[in-house]
């Protein structure tokens, strides 16, 4: 059966992962530059009972 966020217990493990790419291009007249972030969140749960209960 399903369960809503409110009735789950503390995540077990957390992890975080970020990342970041900067690039910059330049010319005689034109100069360029891009950025680019990611962020990644992920939570586990670990059932500790045992079945049957």
């Amino acid at each position: 059966m399903m369960k809503t966020a409110t009735e789950l217990n503390n995540p077990s493990e957390v992890a975080i992962e970020f990342g970041i790419k900067v690039s910059v291009e330049s010319g005689v007249i034109v100069a360029s530059a891009e950025a680019e972030a990611n962020f990644k969140v992920s939570l586990k749960w670990k059932n500790s009972k045992t079945e049957g209960q």
